[in-house]
Parts: structure tokens; sequence; C-alpha cells
């Protein structure tokens, strides 16, 4: 068994030095709401039906666990703002509309212009929500669940003469499987397999004169989905208990894996958790250990912490240079969870961070 470890180590140490492609294709990754609050927290930490997708050696530690069909949904404040001012300037777009015979040149001139100035915060950054609805079941280290992860985005390209606004969706059916096994007493592995079908929406592009007709054409655009793409990726974790409180772990997430022929990034994970007791929890991660994308060190880094009291849970964290907030209740069967975080869309801390709002019902035992 040693064996094996040592060329899993081998192997992801290879994958390391392989140089990124141009084009990857984007994860397709169900991220949990109590790991989120945390700062983003979950390769030793994550807990539940969908823990074994942040590391799947989790399952050693899962009792049998039931989610029957769960909700989560996830908005970014930029995109709420981007809303905002499209629906404030909708009167200047119909203006602007082709068919519109009675405001003159001059006047067109000038709000395009306006709408150049106060599209700049949005230039060229896709602002993003998501709703994310699963299922899942574990069962004596085997764990299997199938989730849907529907993302829609948008963004302003203010251009140099006129500007536009882009808008686009993707969405991804994932049925994943895991499996854990306790090794010894200390250590334990897992596996896990994510088959991907994914429909992409081309990008579709407005320009001003067509914006009062905005709902007619993302609709037909969005109808008219692209091909199936089909994918799918292998993960393989470990932790390791230095004490009956402290643990480490490793993840190598997409060890392999691609959509459509293209390859999805491989990331190296290492994270660690504290039981300080029985209701607080310490936990960091460390994410792409090897810096393939080349990121500034502490947008890798992850740190949180869980309090539980009686049916509350408050959790704190840090992540990417940025707080983190979450607060849970749980009645055992019933879950509600919300999540405040920022994600850095930038390769280095405090450059373009974007906040996001998350809220969860979930149900299961």
């Amino acid at each position: 068994m040693n064996k094996v470890i040592l060329i899993i180590l081998l192997f992801c140490l290879l994958l390391s030095f392989t140089p990124l492609q141009s084009q990857t294709a984007r994860p397709a990754i169900l991220y949990d709401i109590r790991s989120l609050g945390m700062g983003g927290v979950g390769v030793a930490s994550a807990k539940g039906a969908y823990s074994y997708i942040y590391n799947p050696a989790l399952l050693t530690q899962e009792r049998f666990t039931l989610s029957i069909p769960g909700l989560e949904a996830e908005i970014g404040q930029k995109f709420l703002d981007l809303l905002d001012f499209v629906v404030d300037n909708q009167e200047n777009f119909r203006k602007l509309n082709k068919s519109s015979m009675y405001v003159s040149h001059e006047e067109k001139a000038e709000i395009i212009k306006d709408l150049r100035a106060g599209g700049a915060e949005f230039d060229n950054i896709w602002h993003r929500g998501k709703i994310s609805p699963a299922i899942g079941i574990v069962f004596k280290n085997f764990a299997f669940s199938v989730y849907n992860i529907s993302q829609f985005a948008g963004k302003i390209d203010v251009g140099i003469i006129v500007p536009k606004v882009e808008v686009q969706a993707i969405n991804d059916l994932v049925f994943s499987f895991g499996y854990g096994r306790q090794i010894n007493e200390k250590l334990a592995m897992g596996v896990g397999l994510k088959l991907i079908n994914r429909n992409e929406s081309p990008i579709i592009k407005l320009q001003v004169e067509e914006m009062s007709d905005m709902n007619e054409i993302i609709d037909e655009g969005l109808e008219d989905m692209e091909e199936q793409k089909k994918g799918y990726g292998f993960d393989i974790g470990a932790i390791y208990s230095l004490t009956p409180k402290l643990q480490v772990a490793a993840m190598a997430q997409d060890i392999l894996g691609d959509v459509e022929d293209i390859a999805t990034p491989f990331n190296f994970k290492l994270g660690m958790q504290y039981l300080y007791n029985q209701d607080l929890v310490l936990a960091a991660d460390i994410e792409d250990f090897f810096n393939r994308d080349g990121d500034k060190f502490v947008n890798k880094i992850y740190l949180g912490g869980e309090y539980r009291y009686s049916v509350f849970r408050m959790r704190l964290g840090f992540g990417q240079g940025y707080p983190s907030v979450g607060l849970g209740l749980d009645f055992r069967i019933v879950k509600l969870d919300y999540a405040y975080f920022t994600r850095e869309l930038a390769d280095s801390p405090g450059s373009r961070g974007e906040s996001y709002h998350r809220v969860g019902l979930g149900l299961g035992w």
C-alpha cells in the first residue's frame, strides 16, 4: 500500500510540472455553503452527503447520510449592480432603438457617452449567478449524488464607439460517485468520479440599439443551447490523523478529466482540521499547491472555523485575502444556511474581488 501511495504522489508531482494548456474546460464542482462560510475550506473539514467532493477520503468519517433534494442559490453583488444598471437605463435603450424616430443624433450620442461612463465598472468582467439543486446519499463508505449547476453570467463591453451587453448560460448535470477506505488506524484514502453532461449557450451580444428587445433576444439565444458536451473527472484524496484532534489531508482534484477532449485543470490541495472540542472546528486549506496557474500565494490560502451552539451554526473564514461569514440552523432533518464570501477574479488579492450571497435549504438525515 505504501508503494501505491508513493506512485500517486509521484504522479501528482509529474502533473505539477506539466504546462497548462492554453485552453482548459471549466470544472464542474459543487461548492458547499458550509465550506464557503468558513472561507472555502473543506479538504479536511467538509461534512455531509457531498463532503467527498472536497475529499473522497472523508467518506470514512460519514455515517449513513441522505440528502433529499436541496437547493442552493448564489448571486454576485456586481451581478445585481449590473441588473440595476440595465433596468435603470431601459428608457435610454428605448431611445437608442433603431426604430426610434424622435431622438436626435446629438441626444443619442450623449446617451451613448453616459452609458459608456456608467458601464465602465462592468467592462469586460463576467459577473455571475448560480443555482445548484442536488440529491445525495452516503452508506458504508460509498456515496452517490446527482447535482445540477446552472450558471448565468453577464458583462458590459463599453467598446470604442458603441457599448454592448453580453450574456451567457452554462448548465452542468453531474452524476458523482465516491468510495473511501480506512487503510489503517491513522490513514484513510478515497477516490471520486464525476460524469458530466454540459449544455452551454453561445455568448449573446446585444448592441445598445437592441437592448429594448433584450428579453426576447436572450430567450431565443438560451433556447438555442449548444449541443450537449460529455466529460468526466477523477479525484484521489487522503486523510492522516496526527492526533485524535488534528488531521491533515491531501486532494488531487481532476487528476484525470476533460470535457469534449478539453482537459479540466488539475488542482492539488492540502488541508488541515483541528477539533478544539465538540462545538468548535478550525480548518485551513491551500489549493493549487504547485502553483500551476501562477497566482499570488495569498490567493490560494483558505482559513475558517465553525462554532455550534444548540441548533445554531456560526462560521467565519478568510479566503483569497477576503473575509467570509456563514450562519446556519440545523434542525436535524431541515437545514437552513447562508454564506457571504468574496472570490478574487484576478491573480493577486485585493485586485478584483467579487462578493457573493449564497442561501441554501437542505432536507435529510
